[in-house]
């Protein structure tokens, strides 16, 4: 439902001034003694120590995670390598404390991003004070029930590679990309590296890595492979190495080197020597290409096609012999190969995600960039940088969960956020929580902390001033905007609150398609890494069959080495989810709707609801709540607290997310080129980098819940403490709640919607059900207050209010409630038309 246009027009008009966080309210985090005085502590929803329920297990299908207690969701962070990265100086304390505050809100997995490479002459040597900081941040993170992802290896860390690791030609700060595939020397050390990290006694635990089920997952390495662009620029050492193990593929499949040319119908290259049995490596941007160009001629596409074979069957037999290596160290825990990507999504990602089948678990590192330009800018912000700053619910192409799942594995985004000069943070939590809920991601983690709590100085000072002003860090994820807006989002993704899909798409590929780089009948294209990709889609994407938008209406999974390339799905169904000329996306669950010409996206489930986007000084009438806003940027979203649906929830949670920015940042709206090739682009150039604290855009925002009644309403601290009594109104069943300008955190403590006593027990003012819970027989004693009235019936209704018995009431006042599915009900006394007391009852 949506208010007439004049009057939107004159809200937006007499607010527009409002919007700006520079005229808005300051953000501050108290600190916090973690006292049990918190209303807002989601500490409750993990493990009393991470591991208790034994190790992270793949469920029956294979396709979801569990323990010995059931299923389990994983809502993730990096960051534990902070010990390193931004504060060496961090004690113990400090640490206890981090894993306290990400525990409390939502956190249950967090990711060590690691060097555990040489730092001394002997390659085999692990780094032993990286091997320290993994056992202590381990130790930390399980005590408050975090599981902890180690991913020990990444060529980008290693700067200063010393002549007597007998790498070859990589020596100094040359990255050794796609070494670890082809080098056996270079896999043997780094074997020995996880080999003392897994089994040596952590001096914090008591007990080996490899015995320790709070290490949730290990992740073998990130960032490589053989199908990104990287590898077409590997050394001369690297490059013979390649030639001459192409060669031995080639003569294995074909017998001969002449029978190898007559294959590839005399196909031969400048660099192919028969003398020293080398085979020339083709440039990776050939298989990127549209295989049916004519400039490709039918014996350059076979030998191409082989050379792709090739690098795939290289590369996972790689992740087979080290996943084989950590299981013969005794690590019992479930492994990822890699979580990278490829020069080409649509025709190269179904190989790098076949060869990574040998570990039990998918990944993938793929963020929502801002579209943010100037030197440094991979890591840094500077005055007179030029940034897009899209919002996502514009973009819905590029929505980082946009994936194909491969059928029988779990699927986790082990790095990615909306990292700044993002102004719409905010909106990535929610539709994170919504979309891999719906889809059946098994884990997000957001990348990266810069604070052990929320981030108070995101500025470099030992860069100096640059352009007058020290640089501003761009990962961090303490912002307000970031991790400000777990709580809510936590709460409902881990708990099941928003339910998945059926899936829309089932894909089944053959080897040999994938290996000639035949489209798939969708692709992930349009979802791009910010400092790999440029602003514009892939030229050779192709058309494929499906539009990465049919991500977004359900799930997408794909087979791999099936006899047939086939596709299942109803393309009516899929066109009715996905309507490309309304610029509207329906979730096949019905609960999600997403208008991204608006940029607006509902959520509506039983326990959670809200709005994410530019509501455009609308009114939202969801089941069971209306949010009416004056924000032409709003993130708000209303949760049960206690896993009962909104309508039967006695704690509710609201939680309010805007627009947050320095204090005195500025910016101006300009066109820039951002790379001198006369291409230009609209956004923001960034005048002044501000200063703390965090500003946030005021909130003008009523939220209405139907049929409900509100005891007290509280304004909680960013720490999730009572700080301000709100005044509530009551419009007939509906509790109204003006929301103060800065909202953040808001709790309820909600009234039985079908008594008008206080106490829902009983105790002396309505009336006591017992036993409560029940399996079968409920009996019901009334207050004292009662006595001489006469009740005539007994209403038992769902949460939603349809009434689903009507009982006489008898003098035994007990009623047989046995078959009733599990779950809550309000119980009403009347007598004749009016009610007398009710309350709740769990039926188990």
């Amino acid at each position: 439902m949506r208010l007439p246009f004049l009057l939107l027009l004159t809200i937006s008009y007499i607010t527009l001034l409002g919007q700006d966080p520079q005229q808005g309210w300051d953000f501050t985090y108290p600190g916090d003694n973690f006292s049990d005085d918190a209303v807002l502590d989601l500490r409750y929803l993990n493990e009393s120590v991470a591991g208790e329920n034994g190790y992270i297990q793949l469920s029956e299908d294979g396709a979801s995670f569990r323990n010995d207690a059931g299923p389990i969701r994983f809502w993730a962070m990096n960051g534990g390598e902070l010990v390193r990265n931004h504060d060496p100086n961090l004690t113990q304390s400090d640490l206890d404390k981090y894993a306290r505050f990400l525990s409390k809100m939502g956190v249950n997995m967090l990711r060590y991003h690691g060097e555990m490479f040489s730092t001394g002459s002997n390659v085999n040597t692990p780094n032993r004070q990286e091997q320290d900081d993994i056992w202590q941040v381990v130790a930390a993170m399980k005590n408050e029930g975090i599981y902890t992802t180690i991913s020990p290896f990444w060529p980008a860390h290693m700067d200063n590679i010393p002549a007597s690791w007998g790498l070859g030609d990589y020596v100094g700060g040359l990255d050794p990309w796609g070494l670890l595939y082809f080098d056996q020397h270079f896999r043997d050390a780094y074997k020995s590296w996880v080999t003392e990290l897994y089994t040596e006694e952590n001096p914090y635990t008591g007990i080996p890595l490899k015995d320790d089920p709070a290490v949730g997952l290990i992740q073998i390495l990130n960032e490589d492979g053989v199908f990104f662009w990287t590898i077409g620029g590997v050394q001369p050492s690297l490059n013979r190495m390649m030639q001459a193990q192409f060669y031995d593929w080639a003569i294995s499949k074909y017998g001969s080197a002449d029978d190898t040319y007559n294959a590839w119908e005399q196909t031969r290259l400048d660099a192919d020597n028969m003398s020293e049995q080398l085979f020339e490596i083709i440039q990776i941007w050939h298989a990127t290409d549209d295989p049916n160009v004519p400039s490709q001629s039918d014996g350059f596409k076979k030998r191409l096609s082989d050379q792709m074979m090739f690098f795939a069957e290289t590369q996972r037999a790689t992740y087979q012999e080290l996943y084989d290596h950590y299981r013969s160290i005794g690590c019992k825990q479930l492994i990822n190969a890699c979580n990278w990507r490829t020069a080409s999504a649509s025709r190269l990602l179904d190989l790098e995600r076949w060869s990574n089948l040998p570990g039990e678990v998918m990944a993938l590192n793929r963020y929502y960039d801002p579209g943010h330009f100037g030197p440094n800018s991979g890591w840094r912000i500077e005055r007179l940088h030029h940034y897009q700053g899209h919002s996502a619910l514009h973009n819905p192409h590029r929505l980082p969960i946009n994936i194909k799942q491969v059928s029988d594995r779990p699927f986790l985004v082990t790095e990615s956020g909306w990292n700044l000069p993002h102004k719409y943070q905010a909106e990535g939590p929610f539709l994170i929580a919504a979309y891999q809920s719906l889809t059946g991601v098994d884990g997000f983690y957001w990348f990266s902390p810069s604070s052990t709590s929320f981030e108070d100085d995101p500025y470099w000072p030992y860069f100096g001033l640059i352009n007058g002003q020290e640089p501003m860090f761009r990962w961090t994820n303490s912002t307000p905007g970031q991790i400000g807006m777990f709580p809510a989002n936590a709460l409902a993704f881990r708990l099941g609150y928003i339910k998945q899909g059926e899936p829309l798409v089932q894909e089944e590929r053959t080897l040999q398609a994938m290996a000639d780089r035949v489209l798939p009948v969708i692709t992930e294209e349009k979802s791009f890494d910010p400092n790999r990709d440029t602003y514009t889609p892939d030229e050779n994407a192709g058309d494929t069959e499906l539009s990465p938008l049919t991500y977004l209406a359900g799930p997408v999974t794909v087979t791999y080495d099936t006899e047939e390339d086939r596709a299942e799905y109803n393309q009516g169904e899929v066109d009715d989810l996905v309507d490309i000329q309304a610029m509207e996306l329906t979730s096949n669950t019905g609960e999600l709707y997403w208008d991204y010409d608006q940029g607006i996206c509902t959520l509506d489930a039983p326990k959670v609801q809200g709005i994410c986007g530019f509501p455009e000084s609308g009114t939202y009438d969801l089941s069971d709540v209306i949010i009416s806003t004056a924000n032409d940027y709003l993130v708000a979203q209303v949760v049960s607290m206690d896993d009962n649906p909104l309508p039967a929830s006695e704690k509710i949670f609201i939680q309010i997310g805007t627009v947050y920015q320095p204090t005195g940042w500025e910016e101006v709206p300009t066109t820039f080129d951002p790379n001198g090739n006369g291409n230009t682009l609209e956004g923001f150039r960034i005048e002044d980098l501000g200063r703390m604290p965090w500003k946030g855009s005021n909130i003008e925002t009523t939220i209405t819940l139907k049929n409900m009644r509100v005891d007290e309403a509280w304004q909680l601290n960013a720490a999730g403490y009572k700080e301000t009594q709100l005044t509530t109104s009551q419009d007939g069943d509906n509790a109204i709640i003006n929301l103060p300008e800065s909202a953040m955190y808001i709790y309820l403590d909600m009234s039985p919607t079908t008594t008008p006593v206080d106490d829902v027990n009983g105790q002396g003012q309505g009336l006591r059900l017992f036993p409560n819970p029940t399996s079968g027989q409920l009996s019901i004693d009334l207050a004292e207050s009662f006595k001489g009235q006469k009740p005539t019936h007994i209403i038992i209704s769902d949460p939603t209010g349809k009434q689903l018995k009507r009982l006489t009431y008898n003098q035994d006042n007990t009623y047989n409630l046995g078959d009733l599915a599990a779950g809550m009900y309000h119980v009403a006394v009347h007598t004749g038309d009016h009610i007398m007391a009710g309350g709740k009852v769990m039926v188990e």
